[in-house]
């Protein structure tokens, strides 16, 4: 029986073949979801494959994953859009170089944040609920800004956010080939549906992924039907025409009165790009078949990197994309090499096959990334964090309605945070014995000492040392996550077998603990035990524990 091969570092040369067809087949998914991203973001065409081959290329250079596919990311793109409209104040075009430059800046704030491995302390406050929250509002976001191109109904108003979805309704004009556009994205759609339904069964669909099979048809439609140019990929002769530089210019946004739209285009950027990348990267790395481990913190730097040459490039903001990563996984990449080899077959199509790239229709293209995009808001991920416990859900809602009402993502994770530690606040006071409706200012005092109180972990290790148990004590809430990521880093890499005991000296452990907790055994040996006295907020394995509520004497 012929042993297999075991990759060694990000460089082996010896998997050439898988990462070379994987490569090739990653290029036209990075091109058709470059392209149709830019469109959502307001930016060039030529911006999202100046993205594509930058991102590829750091991530290849820099290093810090395996299968990760990074460029222009449909997460990112309301917040460019939002961005471009807002410093814009009608003219698109100065919104753009204005949106650049919060791109070149979140470029060294993130490289620092990977290089510092400041990371963690923002993951400790998204907990999943805010993450999947954020990625539902904006799937939710994504469709309704892509209506217009969609359907083929012009928007003669340009409006953003909800405002778009009034005026297509009751001001939408219908063009001479909105039957056809509209054709071309439930077609598309449609075939999506279908292809994905029978993925499984056949072996050609699980080779090749839906979305290249349907971009490859949809060359063969944009040939085929007499559509406009206008509603086609237009990447004109001269690539470079597009390109504008960064405009940092301060003084004048300030007399203006953006310098605070700026600013906070700024703190959005930097607080969902890098909370992004890290969600992403944890979930692809579960898809490694050589079950090997990124680092995060480096894939964030290469991210940094990548923000500051894009930007200056005219290119757009960068992510690991979660479904091109996906897609990567399945197609069998196996080392890095897979990222440089599409980054170069982007450069040759786009050198040598321009005029074929302009038959692409954009609603086509359209209807690919929303249907990406929608599994994010699937009725199964509502239901998922109703069945985790009533506190898990109430922080997926408070996240959503949020970001989609105040069309704002900054605003949704903020209130995610507020919403989660409220819950946590108000656990912590019936734990502790306080009436909620009559607390005093020295009971507040109380609940937020509480709060504050260090959770304790104690790791004891067996004769033999292939084995540990890991008892906790103390409340452990989701902001605790990175001192559990210190006890995690703690234990031997020689243990093979690790116990975790919450147990009698614990008075509350957040689902968030307990999530980290079951995935860390997802790779070892081991149990998570759990005091019989701690009572569950749900019947889920992930959800909550909590010390029973003290009784109190009843009132005369």
């Amino acid at each position: 029986m012929e042993q297999q091969l075991i990759p060694q570092g990000r460089f082996d040369t010896r998997f050439w073949r898988e990462d070379l067809r994987a490569g090739l087949i990653l290029a036209p998914l990075s091109i058709a979801f470059g392209i149709g991203i830019a469109g959502i973001s307001l930016f060039p065409s030529q911006s999202g494959l100046v993205s594509a081959v930058v991102a590829m290329m750091a991530l290849f250079l820099y290093g810090g994953s395996y299968i990760v596919v990074c460029g222009a990311a449909a997460a990112l793109a309301p917040i460019l859009a939002t961005a471009v409209i807002a410093l814009g104040q009608g003219d698109l075009v100065l919104g753009y170089q204005r949106t650049l430059a919060i791109i070149v800046i979140t470029g060294p704030i993130m490289y620092v944040m990977g290089w510092r491995r400041l990371t963690q302390y923002m993951a400790a406050l998204c907990a999943h609920s805010v993450t999947a929250g954020m990625l539902a509002a904006i799937a939710v976001m994504l469709a309704i800004g892509r209506l217009g191109t969609f359907t083929g109904v012009e928007l003669k108003n340009k409006s953003h956010g909800l405002f778009a979805l009034y005026e297509f309704f009751w001001e939408g004009r219908f063009t001479e080939t909105v039957g056809l556009v509209l054709l071309v994205a439930v077609g598309t759609f449609a075939a999506l549906v279908i292809l994905s339904f029978y993925q499984k069964r056949f072996v050609i669909l699980r080779r090749y992924p839906p979305q290249l099979i349907v971009i490859l048809l949809l060359l063969v439609v944009g040939a085929l039907l007499p559509l406009g140019q206008e509603y086609r990929i237009n990447i004109p002769e001269d690539f470079w025409s597009f390109h504008r530089w960064p405009d940092f210019d301060l003084v004048a946004m300030w007399q203006v009165g953006v310098l605070g739209d700026f600013a906070k285009g700024v703190g959005t950027l930097g607080l969902v790009d890098p909370l992004e990348t890290v969600a992403t990267v944890l979930v692809i790395d579960q898809y490694d078949k050589y079950r090997r481990r990124s680092d995060v913190n480096k894939v964030v730097s290469a991210m940094g990197i990548a923000n500051a040459v894009s930007g200056f490039a005219g290119g757009m903001s960068n992510i690991p994309g979660g479904a091109k990563s996906t897609i990567s996984a399945m197609l069998g990449t196996v080392t890095a090499w897979a990222s440089l080899y599409g980054a170069v077959a982007i450069v040759l199509i786009v050198v040598f096959a321009r005029e074929t790239l302009n038959l692409f229709p954009l609603a086509g293209l359209s209807a690919v990334i929303v249907f990406t995009v929608m599994k994010l808001c699937a009725p199964a991920k509502w239901r998922e964090f109703r069945e985790v416990g009533r506190d898990q859900y109430a922080v997926f809602i408070a996240t959503f309605g949020i970001s989609v009402l105040a069309w704002d993502i900054l605003w949704g994770i903020l209130a995610g945070i507020l919403v989660h530690l409220g819950i946590v606040a108000w656990l912590t006071a019936k734990v502790m014995g306080l009436e909620i409706n009559r607390l005093q200012f020295w009971n507040v005092l109380k609940v937020i000492w509480r709060l504050c109180s260090n959770p304790k972990a104690e790791i004891t290790l067996c004769p033999q040392g292939q084995s540990c148990a890991v008892h906790f004590a103390g409340p452990w809430y989701f902001f605790n996550k990175s001192e559990l990521e210190r006890v995690l880093a703690a234990i031997p890499s020689t243990v093979t077998s690790v116990h975790f005991h919450v147990g009698e000296k614990v008075v509350a452990f957040d689902q968030p603990m307990v999530e980290r907790l079951r995935h860390y055994l997802h790779d070892r040996q081991g149990k998570l035990h759990f005091g019989s006295h701690l009572l569950k907020v749900s019947e889920h394995e992930d959800s909550t524990r909590y010390a029973p509520f003290p009784m109190r004497p009843a009132r005369a």
